[in-house]
């Protein structure tokens, strides 16, 4: 069972067995592919994929500053949100680095922007997917999972991953069991990444795409080819689920924090012309993928 840090107990966790099922379950579907954007739209998304191409390394490359203690003390933590599932060997914690991505609005989900396609509404925001993947990968799967909801993202965009790293180090000191680490993010739109989704079980999904990170310029650069096994098993999953679910994996210079962990990822649930629909859509499936892959890869 799991159970709320007010040790509320939710639900049972799915067997091995169960899991299985699952999988046997989820049927091929078809693709969506959307129209394109217009031409001043496309700027519009093509300035949005520079802010996230300038953010995406970003941290320190010397590490962190020797004032990290000031740093951290500047964040506004928020209180995270803990489920606790005894025997579960893997102890997850998801977060999101730039808080503040957000989907294309639609009715019922609008939200006001702090930039474009960027909003402070954790409702509506890239944390709301978060949330969603943390209720999939402790209630149906089983697994021990914090919730970091921090907006790491202010005051500014380009430091985003320094101030989630102290994030992570803070959450480490409070659980010392945490083994597992997943930075969920939106991508930004372009051409090569058509189609926007995929349909499966009548619902229009995200597509996912993993980034791994090898920091060839740090000091401390991650153990990236055990995350990149990690990364290629979770994508292998989702693409057994439907071939075009997965958009494969990234692998960049950058460090994106994955230094902390050999079983660190960073996902990008869709991109900016996405909705949040439709990245909520894939939670279930990307949760699917990820237990799947610790079962394979073992304590």
């Amino acid at each position: 069972m799991y159970r709320i840090s007010s040790g509320v107990v939710v639900k049972t966790c799915l067997s091995v067995l169960g899991i299985a099922a699952c999988v046997i379950g989820v049927g091929l579907g078809v693709y969506h592919l959307a129209p394109s954007p217009s031409p001043s739209a496309e700027r519009a998304i093509q300035t949005e994929l520079m802010r996230d191409i300038d953010a995406a390394g970003e941290d320190d490359p010397d590490d962190l500053p020797e004032n990290q203690e000031i740093i951290t003390e500047l964040i506004d933590f928020a209180e995270p949100k803990s489920y606790v599932n005894e025997g579960s060997s893997a102890h997850i914690l998801i977060y999101q680095s730039h808080s503040e991505e957000a989907y294309t609005m639609t009715p019922g989900s609008e939200y006001v922007e702090a930039s474009k396609w960027r909003t402070a509404d954790r409702y509506n925001s890239i944390i709301r997917v978060g949330d969603a993947l943390t209720t999939q990968l402790a209630g149906t799967y089983g697994f021990s999972v914090t919730h970091d909801t921090t907006n790491y993202e202010r005051p500014k965009l380009a430091t985003a991953y320094n101030r989630s790293l102290a994030g992570i180090q803070k959450n480490q000191k409070e659980n010392p069991d945490l083994n597992v680490f997943i930075d969920v993010h939106r991508d930004a739109w372009n051409k090569s990444n058509t189609p926007n989704s995929v349909e499966i079980d009548g619902k229009q999904v995200a597509r996912i795409m993993l980034v791994v990170g090898k920091g060839t310029d740090f000091k401390s650069p991650p153990d990236w080819e055990s995350n990149l096994a990690f990364a290629q098993k979770v994508s292998d999953n989702l693409a057994r689920i439907n071939p075009k679910l997965s958009r494969g994996v990234s692998v960049k210079k950058g460090r994106c924090n994955q230094h902390v962990s050999s079983r660190s990822l960073l996902v990008e649930m869709g991109h900016n012309q996405n909705t949040l629909e439709e990245a909520l859509n894939a939670a279930p499936y990307l949760a699917q993928a990820i237990a799947q892959a610790l079962q394979e890869m073992g304590p």
